[in-house]
């Protein structure tokens, strides 16, 4: 969720928006801890003087990756055709990646394989590859750690024969 466009913000819209209990405004200076260097807070000062109209439409965290869908994985082999890729998150976050059922999940940050949890830097990529001996199905869960564990996406996945 964002701070509105307009009208008078408060030091307690802060605290909720960031999910801070810090009281001095001060401490939302961009980059200093609590506000998050992304696009939609780019008219937030750094240093210097700071205002609460300065706030106008930012955001604690913007973990939604741009223009992307975690869609369903389908395919028949390792790697190739069931590959899920996700950029644009513009955040520093860490997620938990967790599946359910019978297949079997590779998770890739920027083409190195992670294990969960996963500390995710600004614009990173994530590639996830299943694969099930013999084919299966299954559910990838992706949760925000960050953020006290809000699910930002699951998705299924149907491998219709074995990689291996």
């Amino acid at each position: 969720m964002a701070l509105q466009a307009s009208g008078p913000i408060s030091i307690n819209d802060l605290k909720t928006e960031f999910s801070s209990s810090n009281n001095s405004l001060r401490a939302y200076l961009k980059n200093a801890g609590i506000v998050p260097n992304i696009p939609a807070n780019s008219g937030i000062p750094t240093s210097g003087a700071l205002s609460l109209s300065d706030f106008y439409n930012a955001v604690g965290a913007d973990v939604t990756p741009n223009s992307v869908d975690w869609t369903p994985i389908t395919g028949v082999d390792f790697g190739t055709s069931n590959v899920q890729t996700i950029s644009g998150i513009s955040a520093d976050i860490t997620i938990s990646v967790s599946y359910t059922g019978d297949i079997f999940l590779v998770t890739y940050v920027n083409g190195a394989i992670e294990t969960s949890p996963l500390t995710i830097s600004n614009n990173d990529t994530i590639d996830f590859a299943a694969n099930a001996f013999g084919g299966g199905n299954g559910f990838v869960t992706i949760t925000n750690n960050s953020d006290g564990g809000t699910v930002l996406d699951t998705f299924s996945v149907t491998i219709t024969d074995s990689g291996f």
